[in-house]
């Protein structure tokens, strides 16, 4: 991806990571799991592994857009490096 795409998809990340009811939707289907998952005969082994997968889907989402947020800094962090750096005379013929 390039820097404007990294800048702009961590900007985007990070207004859905903040935005209340996206936290909302989140924290209920996680409350959600954990109940069922606490509700699950212990015979069920199957049904347990597939609640704690769930869980880890819901988990692996957040990290993936947290390190949205996170290569967005970084971009923000190389433009504004490429932006400032100072070219010697050599750099800014072209040589």
């Amino acid at each position: 991806m390039s820097l404007d795409t990294d800048l702009k998809s961590g900007a985007q990340a990070e207004s859905l990571l903040s935005n209340p009811a996206f936290k909302n939707a989140i924290r209920e289907v996680e409350q959600t799991i954990h109940d069922a998952w606490a509700a699950c005969p212990v015979r069920d082994v199957d049904g347990a592994h597939q609640l704690r997968l769930m869980l880890k889907a819901l988990t692996d989402v957040k990290g993936v857009l947290e390190a949205c947020v996170d290569n967005g800094y970084a971009a923000r962090d190389e433009i504004e490096r490429l932006r400032t750096k100072v070219l010697s005379p050599r750099e800014w013929r072209g040589n």
